[in-house]
């Protein structure tokens, strides 16, 4: 029994050796390395240095490859923050020298060589903030599908994104900075379905998302003031709400922030809801019969060509909530024969009431800064004249607005301390105007109030001599914030009414 079991456990020892055997080689020889591992990192490599990195036996440890390699961006918010790249290759796009507000910048150009269909425009460049995007930047680039615009982009320009025929989605940053976006920047882009408007925006340019026939979802918020013409021409899947003929824009919870236009074209009688803020462009555009229309309060703005050719109304109710009546809101409402402005109203835009013939008499309210060319044109509104100027007045004052001059061969002209308005155009053509006083109390002046015949003449300019009347504030309209300005010289303010800034509502102070 002995000798069976000691044979027994020679057999074992001798059959032991295999199953220790790597890689099922035989006892002495080497190891097959039949189990490799994975990629094992001895130094990262980045976007700008290489690394090192080896393979090695699993059961026997040897290291079987070492090699360099390059590594890849590390993308945060889509910049590298390694080597600062732009995720795509945004790098090609073209940069110009900009600046805003003093902060000096640059604006996005044009695409330049930059092939990237989602595109995202990086913070900065060469170090320095992506203040804008220019006018046109990118108008027909129907490859872009997708567009990210960073927090530092204040502007975005005129037609910027005109016919990007496949662009689906465009996104403004967190606290995106924008306060400007330009006519028609995303007109006829049919491939466009939502779209948040930034909270700096406050008007909606003209024809801003005409022909964006698949534009569903627009988000706005309580700051728009006002909505130019056309900004919507042909948004046909625009989600609306409609009510007794007609349909609105919603803001939230508030479904009646915006009148886009009026269904019902055979209305008298309109009332619009309570939570209504703005009258859209040519809102009543078409309302032939109606004779009344009582707009709710709460109402802040009448945009251009509000309420336009309603050739049958006679009433209209303005609530005490009214900013801003643009321009041509009533032009041709040839029945109306009175209107009570409201006390807080702040501007008349041009043409405003021209060709309401029937009306005979209006009284400016005190509050009114800003008041445009021909607002009561071909109207039977008289201005009183003094002196060979013509006023329209205020409850208190009747000289509260120069609308005109009789006399327009005139050198030398000072206006009179009750003036505290000069309406658009209103010293247009004084071609031999030379020297201007304005008066202390001077609040507001329209556009083009001193265009003259030789206006492009920078020498002809320079002949207007005007006094200072303290700080002044432009604004292309009435709505918009305004922009101070800095008029150290009778020449400086010279120029600028009657140059650069001729076209703009002044606000004095």
């Amino acid at each position: 029994m002995k000798r069976f079991a000691a044979a027994l456990l020679l057999c074992l020892l001798l059959c032991l050796p295999p199953f220790f055997a790597g890689c099922g080689q035989k006892e002495n020889e080497p190891c097959a390395h039949e189990h490799v591992s994975d990629w094992i990192y001895d130094k990262e490599a980045t976007c700008q240095k290489q690394g090192v990195r080896h393979k090695e036996c699993l059961d026997c440890g040897a290291v079987l490859i070492t090699e360099s390699y390059h590594g890849g961006h590390q993308y945060e918010n889509g910049v590298c923050t390694i080597c600062g790249r732009a995720r795509y290759d945004e790098q090609y796009m073209r940069y110009k020298p900009y600046t805003v507000n003093g902060v000096e910048g640059y604006i996005v150009d044009d695409l330049g060589d930059c092939k990237s269909t989602k595109l995202n425009i990086p913070e900065t460049h060469n170090d320095k903030p992506v203040l804008a995007i220019a006018d046109r930047a990118f108008i027909n680039r129907d490859t872009l599908t997708d567009v990210q615009i960073p927090k530092t982009v204040v502007s975005v320009g005129e037609e910027a994104f005109r016919s990007c025929t496949a662009l689906r989605t465009v996104s403004f940053a967190a606290g995106s900075a924008c306060e400007r976006i330009g006519s028609h920047a995303f007109c006829d882009c049919p491939a466009l379905t939502k779209f948040e408007v930034p909270h700096g925006v406050t008007r909606l340019a003209n024809g801003l998302f005409s022909g964006d026939a698949a534009l569903e979802d627009l988000l706005l918020h309580d700051g728009i003031t006002a909505v130019g013409p056309e900004a919507f021409e042909g948004c046909v899947s625009l989600l609306t709400t409609n009510k007794n003929g007609m349909a609105y824009l919603g803001n939230g919870d508030n479904r009646y922030f915006l009148l886009l236009n009026v269904t019902d074209k055979t209305a008298t009688e309109l009332s619009p809801e309570p939570g209504l803020k703005i009258v859209g462009a040519y809102a009543f555009a078409g309302c032939r019969n109606l004779t009344t229309l009582t707009l709710p309060a709460g109402v802040v703005t009448l945009s251009d060509h509000a309420v336009g050719g309603c050739t049958a109304l006679t009433d209209v109710v303005l609530p005490g909530s009214l900013r801003v009546i643009g321009d041509h809101a009533f032009d041709g409402c040839s029945a109306l024969s009175a209107v009570d402005l409201p006390q807080d109203l702040f501007g008349i835009g041009s043409c405003a009431f021209s060709d309401c013939a029937a009306l005979s008499a209006v009284t400016l309210p005190a509050s009114l800064r800003a008041l445009g060319n021909a607002a009561f044109a071909n109207t039977s509104v008289t201005p009183t004249e003094s002196d060979g100027l013509c006023y329209l007045g205020s409850a208190d004052d009747p000289h509260f607005a120069l609308v005109g001059i009789t006399d327009k061969t005139v050198t030398t002209l000072s206006l009179p301390a009750g003036v505290k308005l000069i309406a658009g155009g209103a010293l247009s053509g004084c071609d031999a105007l030379t020297s201007v006083t304005l008066p202390a109390g001077l609040l507001g002046i329209g556009p083009y109030a001193f265009q003259q015949e030789l206006q492009t003449n920078a020498e002809q300019r320079a002949l207007i001599s005007v006094t200072a009347v303290g700080t002044a504030a432009v604004t292309a309209r009435p709505e918009d914030a305004p922009v101070p300005l800095s008029l150290a010289s009778p020449a400086a303010w010279a120029e600028a009414l009657t140059g650069a800034y001729l076209s703009h509502y002044w606000l004095l102070q």
